[in-house]
């Protein structure tokens, strides 16, 4: 019962929610708990000891990606009325740098690997190893650091999207926009410092990703609570009907 507008705006926020998650669990509750910067020895280890939650959050970095697709899928239809020449560039950058980091997800998988490679691998020393599955992390952070680079361009596009667009409320569009447009400016000062002032990034990406975070979780919630509200009130009226038949 619920009208193609707000049933696209539920499947944002839902898709968004689980991007969200997904990357949580990812970045905080697997490799910050794994990893070991500068340390390859305790790293190794903690793969192989935790290897189930590591496997887990590969995975998981593979359905970010995934929920990521469909969410650039979801928001194109949402806004080609608006600007197709803008969505259409959103939906270029969601789909190639998805193609990218789901790449770069091998180097996870080779972190791993190489600690449980066959016969083949016995030419190298354990130590050596040691130093290949930490090189093989530190790819995969290199990888993510050049994703930014795609994500701020993401949020750049959304920004301007939702602000041109009529399905939201002026003040919604305003505030949810803004924030996104700063949190591009936000992402791509992170990428430069981390690559050019590598030396300055700690400070920079203490406060860069703010406006992003928080103008895509008050969107995904609002999304999600939008279509949830609308949803009911079709049940209502849905009921309402039916009980005078």
């Amino acid at each position: 019962m619920k009208s193609p507008k707000h049933k696209l705006m539920s499947n944002a926020g839902s898709l968004y929610l689980s991007m969200i998650l997904t990357g949580i669990f990812a970045q905080l509750f697997v490799r910050n708990n794994i990893i070991e910067p500068g340390n390859a020895a305790l790293t190794a280890q903690n793969i192989l000891d935790k290897e189930f939650l590591f496997r887990l959050g590969l995975v998981s970095d593979l359905m970010y990606r995934v929920s990521f697709i469909f969410l650039g899928l979801v928001f194109y239809r949402m806004f080609q009325q608006t600007d197709k020449n803008q969505a259409r560039a959103l939906l270029a950058v969601v789909l190639v740098s998805n193609a990218m980091m789901g790449l770069n997800v091998l180097n996870q998988f080779a972190a791993q690997y190489v600690l449980n490679g066959g016969e083949f691998m016995h030419v190298f020393s354990e130590q050596q190893l040691q130093a290949l599955s930490l090189f093989f992390m530190g790819l995969n952070n290199l990888g993510a650091h050049i994703g930014y680079l795609f994500y701020g361009l993401w949020l750049l596009f959304l920004g301007i999207l939702l602000m041109k667009s009529d399905l939201f409320p002026g003040i919604y569009s305003k505030l949810f926009g803004g924030l996104l447009i700063a949190g591009f400016i936000g992402y791509e000062l992170n990428f430069l410092t981390y690559f050019l002032l590598p030396d300055q990034y700690a400070i920079v990406s203490s406060f860069a990703t703010i406006p992003a975070n928080l103008g895509e979780l008050s969107l995904c919630f609002w999304l999600i609570f939008k279509g949830a509200i609308r949803q009911d009130k079709h049940r209502v009226v849905y009921s309402a009907i039916n009980k005078t038949k």
